[in-house]
């Protein structure tokens, strides 16, 4: 069934097989988009004839090369921690628990030969595979600090610093892409006070700077890749600066009728840049920006908490670093802080652009993760710090009452995780690329150890000698625990990795499927980016009166406040009154379009200027702005002259599918042989295959 988009009228869907994007697709001038829109009548799925053919079923052109460009990522990259409902897993019904025992043990055996085939990681089996096209190694840091060895699997003070890098062995330009692009992961509500607040500081970034504001109340972006492994300092010292143009899609797997929905994060196709030239040898470094905002709301954390803590820690690992006496030892390579000998890298550290981002060519699942080149069997195909969350701290609590009680909800960062269903801690990997790794049993083609190579673990750290109470009070800010992805068979340069959930992510996988069906009204909603791609001509408050755009999106607006305050004579909220109004018209500058500066706005009038449409909107705070942004509380704030490309629809709070009350949150499972004993806590029956007396 189509909707032909017809020029100067306003055309209304009643058809229940196109409510999903609801009248808003009928709106459009034909003289701004000529395009035909369809809704396929078996799969709910919308798509497009001439509106944008690279977001055909939610992804851009799938391409070979890692690397994109400044202006268009190279791929459209991310992935879902979930896999379809035709996994190989047996069916739940009519199981007994003998039966259920039989497959736990052949599941276990069948992961016991994944790590006979793996072996130990050790200096032989990391370097038998030589790649001269590799450009990006993880590696000592050059900032890592001489005394931060872990000789007792105890990490004191002085070495809770990262002692791990990324170097790039190519030189790279200014402004072209230092490796693939990768994920964001929107953590939301989290309690200032739980062990996750260390996490947020350590690791994310300002929500607003990716446009991620709007989806809760209080939101913390976490990039996955170079911003988590490279080591990070000031912002005028880095050398690498995000893309800030990142994608927002559902992926193809909508809420209508994919179980997977709301299982993967939307957001993908960040990219990190050289903010310099990059020399063969160059350590990347990530500048940490100083958050001005007001408020926890996109803040990641609120009140500069996130990057002041962070600042600390950079300030306190450059002062122990003065303090160390000599330089590194010659055999370590530095050539200066910042630097190595390409050589050195390449014999000590370990290839992290083995993996590219497509399309997954697997049904239900979104994005996954693809060779980039012919890995032998054995090889390293990733190596990733792992970061220790507390399970119990990895919560949303919602604001939002429901039923008296506030909704407390597992995080999507969740299903990203490493861990064990046994086990109260989870790791988080923090590789480029490897959490778009999707799962299925039989199709897998790597495998999990823990790295023991003394070039990345220090005196080959040893895993099970580590209590649980170290792992999540000391070792959350470190480095020290880090797993390989090894390939157990020989693979492809296109083809896309899998590896095995373990069983307990299968079953649970499993009975979600058979639970799940589409929440109520799936079909009339509609996702903000396909609202801007559809929507050529706005409509005005009025006109919304009669036919209201779908209750999940609402408008909002590049306009900086603050520079039209400056230059037009704005009042300052010290001096406007009660009900003032002013009226500005809009201006362009080269900030104008950061995220940050997308602001809700209500269109009040439309007009034809030269055969292009231009618009006047009341302007609005979003909480978290920064001080100098927000528009006093009783000042009616208009402007006009605003272009279209200027406004873009957005989901309110808590309407995207992360947020549906039915979606799937499991953690991947480190196989059993694997995950050391001590740290099963959960496992009140068993310890390590071995009964309780």
């Amino acid at each position: 069934m189509c909707l032909f988009l017809m020029s100067s009228s306003w055309i209304f869907a009643a058809v229940p097989m196109i409510s999903r994007i609801h009248a808003a697709t009928a709106d459009t001038d034909s003289r701004l988009n000529d395009s035909t829109i369809q809704v396929d009548s078996s799969t709910g799925r919308t798509k497009y004839d001439t509106i944008d053919k690279d977001r055909q079923d939610g992804i851009q052109s799938v391409v070979v090369s890692p690397y994109g460009t400044a202006t268009a990522p190279a791929t459209a990259a991310s992935c879902a921690a979930v896999a379809d409902h035709d996994d190989a897993c047996p069916k739940d019904h009519g199981r007994t628990s003998s039966m259920l025992q039989h497959e736990q043990q052949k599941h276990q055996q069948q992961q016991q030969q994944h790590s006979v085939h793996l072996g130990p990681s050790n200096e032989t089996s990391k370097h038998q595979s030589f790649f001269p096209d590799c450009r990006l190694y993880l590696a000592r840091s050059t900032l890592a600090l001489k005394k931060s060895d872990l000789s007792s699997n105890i990490i004191s003070s002085s070495s809770r610093h990262r002692r791990l890098g990324i170097y790039t062995v190519q030189p790279i330009s200014r402004g072209h892409p230092i490796g693939a692009s990768d994920i964001l992961i929107q953590l939301i509500d989290y309690p200032e006070e739980s062990p996750l607040s260390s996490f947020v500081s350590l690791y994310s970034f300002e929500a607003s700077q990716f446009g991620a504001q709007y989806e809760a109340k209080r939101v913390a972006s976490i990039l996955a890749g170079i911003a988590s492994v490279a080591q990070s300092t000031v912002m005028g010292e880095s050398n690498a600066v995000p893309f800030y143009a990142r994608d927002m899609d559902e992926a193809d797997v909508p809420r209508t009728v994919e179980p997977g929905a709301g299982a993967l994060t939307h957001y993908h196709n960040l990219t990190f840049l050289a903010a310099k030239h990059l020399s063969a040898g160059s350590e990347i470094f990530v500048g940490i920006p100083y958050s001005s905002s007001s408020g926890g709301g996109g803040g990641g954390g609120g009140d500069n908490q996130w990057s002041q803590s962070r600042m600390e820690r950079i300030r306190q690992r450059d002062e122990l670093l003065q303090m160390e006496d000599g330089s590194e030892l010659p055999d370590d390579g530095v050539v200066h802080r910042g630097r190595r000998d390409v050589k050195w890298i390449q014999e000590h550290g370990i290839c992290v652009d083995h993996l590219m981002v497509q399309k997954s060519r697997k049904k239900g699942v979104g994005r996954g993760a693809f060779a980039v080149r012919n890995i032998p069997k054995g090889s390293i195909l990733s190596a990733s710090p792992l970061v220790p969350i507390d399970r119990k701290a990895a919560v949303s609590v919602t604001a939002v009452k429901q039923g008296g009680k506030a909704r407390i909800r597992e995080q999507l960062l969740v299903n990203y995780c490493l861990g064990h269903v046994n086990s109260s801690v989870l790791f988080y990997p923090t590789a480029p690329v490897v959490n778009l790794i999707n799962h299925d049993r039989q199709k897998a083609n790597v495998g999990l150890r823990w790295s023991t190579s003394k070039d990345i673990v220090t005196n080959g750290l040893n895993v099970s000698a580590i209590s649980l109470e170290n792992v999540i009070s000391k070792f959350y800010d470190s480095d020290a625990l880090v797993m390989e992805f090894v390939a157990t068979r020989d693979i492809r340069a296109n083809e896309e990795i899998f590896m095995d959930y373990g069983l307990a992510w299968s079953l649970a996988w499993e009975k979600h499927v058979q639970e799940w069906n589409p929440p109520p009204n799936a079909m009339a909603y509609a996702p903000s980016y396909v609202m801007d791609d559809v929507t050529g001509l706005l409509r005005t408050e009025k006109e919304q009166v009669e036919h209201p755009y779908p209750s999940n999106v609402m408008t909002a607006c590049f306009y900086r406040y603050s520079t039209h305050q400056r230059n037009d004579g704005i009042a300052s909220s010290n001096k406007a009154s009660s009900g003032e109004t002013t009226a500005v018209q809009w201006k362009m500058d080269r900030r104008t379009f950061d995220y940050r500066n997308l602001r809700p706005c209500q269109v009040v009038k439309r007009e034809d200027i030269d055969g292009k449409f231009y618009y006047t909107a009341i302007m609005k705070n979003w909480n978290g702005m920064k001080k100098d942004e927000m528009i006093p509380k009783h000042e009616i704030h208009i402007v006009n002259s605003i272009p279209r490309h200027a406004v873009r629809f957005v989901d309110k709070l808590y309407t995207t599918d992360m947020h549906l009350s039915n979606t799937f949150r499991h953690e991947i499972q480190i196989p059993d042989d694997i995950f050391p004993c001590a740290w099963m806590d959960l496992d009140h029956n068993k310890i390590c295959g071995e009964t309780k007396h």
